[in-house]
């Protein structure tokens, strides 16, 4: 049975999505992301993103890189981000950092919102190495934003990865 709601200071009904109550919004300084980003990219759940972006965290901090890692897309799951963490990443977060329990049914500007969000956090660093995590479906719709982010990168810094669930053909 439901008993009230969580209030801020003014009286007004906190929800985790609002900004700043979980995490921090950090502004755009006009200088972009200069981290190098590892973009895994799996079909489904279960096909092995985590396992696969926990070995790249694992490489890179063993070689002395310092690796961030982020999750973009799915359900909130601390087991995903913490072998990301495990495996030498820090600081790690997802979405859920920023109040969505699950992507799912998000539309795609709350999506790209999300990776922009965790990006200004998280990828601001040139000599950091950013491990993100992210599902398949709707990579054909990605805006500008996030494809220049990744064709800028491409050859040089970001390493796209695939993770195929087992019988699958892509």
């Amino acid at each position: 049975r439901l008993k009230g709601y969580v209030c801020d200071r003014e009286g007004m009904v906190v929800n985790t999505r609002c900004p700043g109550v979980l995490l921090n919004p950090v502004a755009d300084n006009g200088k972009g992301f200069s981290a190098r980003m590892i973009l895994n990219i799996g079909t489904t759940m279960n096909s092995g993103k985590s396992s696969t972006a926990a070995a790249c965290c694992w490489a890179l901090s063993t070689m002395g890189h310092p690796v961030r890692g982020a999750k973009i897309t799915g359900t909130a799951s601390l087991k995903d981000i913490l072998l990301m963490e495990d495996n030498g990443a820090h600081p790690v977060a997802d979405f859920s950092h920023l109040g969505y329990p699950s992507t799912y049914l998000l539309e795609l500007p709350e999506l790209l919102e999300i990776f922009q969000a965790l990006a200004r956090r998280h990828a601001r660093n040139s000599r950091d190495y950013w491990v993100v995590s992210r599902t398949l479906p709707e990579c054909a719709q990605w805006t500008p934003i996030v494809r220049l982010r990744i064709s800028h990168y491409l050859g040089a810094y970001t390493i796209v990865l695939f993770s195929l669930r087992p019988g699958s053909r892509r």
